[in-house]
């Protein structure tokens, strides 16, 4: 019993490994975007050229703190407790209005019609916000891939009393290239979104996909509703 519970010990860290390896092409290949904006002067304005250096800015955080957490993970056989954060009370509308308004403005620039869903109130969510982060990058960047550019990609976002959701629909590409496909982006944010008792629930018909992902709401006590 206890040399299988080593092995899977092992094993949920290797899978941990994995998946933040993965997880670091997105922002890595952002930070390279907005870093050939600024090089190449594609920018308009002063304002435009100060919000890229701050994009630039932000994924290069977001790069170290996976690499910080990549070696903790590399350099223990068994994951130990307290290498990440617990989950935390965050102002929902507004993490959550920042990030799709940021990868909106992202796929806008590579020619997809989409628009970010507006938030008219505010409620507070429990979680990681690392882990919003990597769950968005992740979504997103399977849109670049696979969505079709030539249709809308519509988000909806509803405030419910339990949880706050959003919808993200696309028509798919007649035929993506998978090449580059590891079968880890959507495990991986099931994952993420399970850790603070969120949920994502996707599905494929008749050339649309839609991916839903359930945020819990927070409630006194420190946990979700």
């Amino acid at each position: 019993a206890r040399i299988e519970g080593e092995r899977e010990a092992v094993g949920a860290n290797g899978r941990l490994i994995t998946t933040l390896s993965h997880d670091l092409r997105t922002p890595l290949t952002k930070l390279t975007g907005y870093l050939d904006i600024l090089s190449y002067g594609k920018y308009r304005s002063q304002t435009e050229h100060d919000e890229f250096l701050r994009l630039a800015s932000e994924k290069a955080a977001q790069i170290k703190a996976l690499t910080d957490q990549l070696f903790a993970s590399a350099q223990v056989t068994v994951p130990e407790p307290g290498l990440e954060r617990p989950p935390e009370a965050v102002d929902g509308a507004a993490l959550l209005g920042q990030l799709l308004t940021e990868q909106c403005d992202d796929l806008r620039r590579e020619g997809f019609d989409v628009q970010p869903p507006l938030f008219r109130q505010d409620f507070t969510l429990y979680l990681r916000t690392e882990d919003a982060v990597r769950v968005f990058d992740n979504l997103f960047s399977n849109l670049r891939k696979y969505a079709d550019p030539t249709h809308p990609v519509t988000i909806r976002a509803e405030d419910g009393p339990e949880a706050a959701t959003v919808e993200v629909t696309n028509r798919l590409l007649p035929a993506p290239d998978r090449a580059d496909s590891h079968g880890l982006g959507v495990p991986t944010m099931q994952e993420l979104m399970a850790r603070s008792g969120g949920t994502l629930a996707v599905s494929a018909k008749d050339g649309v996909y839609r991916s839903v992902l359930a945020f819990p709401k927070y409630r006194r006590g420190g946990s979700a509703e």
